[in-house]
């Protein structure tokens, strides 16, 4: 690599890690599991509710949701919010999580009636 490319690498490094992002960002694999009896779009944090990941009537999906990094930046991060919507946009399930709590409950969410947003 010569000393152009290498200062463009160290600039777009610089710039990312600005943005939040760090070569540790990493994804938590989840199961989300459905056991209403209609399909439900599920979504974390910041994500648009509708563009999150579908879940049929009493199915399973898998999504991959971006995580602080190392397991101690998980278990210092601040909880975020999950939400499952009907596929008209109706709120069925809303929670604060933590990466810890998913991974105690080995990367496993249920889907119910619940709302602890509120």
């Amino acid at each position: 690599m010569g000393a152009r490319e290498a200062l463009a690498a160290g600039f777009i490094a610089t710039l990312l890690a600005a943005c939040g992002f760090s070569m540790g960002d990493t994804g938590i694999q989840v199961t989300i599991e459905n056991r209403l009896d209609r399909a439900v779009i599920v979504a974390k944090g910041e994500q648009d509710p509708m563009r999150g990941t579908r879940v049929p009537p009493l199915g399973t999906a898998r999504a991959e949701w971006l995580s602080p990094g190392s397991l101690d930046d998980e278990r210092r991060a601040p909880p975020f919010r999950v939400e499952a919507r009907s596929e008209t946009g109706e709120l069925i399930f809303c929670a604060m999580l933590t990466y810890e709590g998913i991974r105690r409950d080995a990367n496993k969410l249920d889907i119910t009636i619940r709302n602890d947003c509120n």
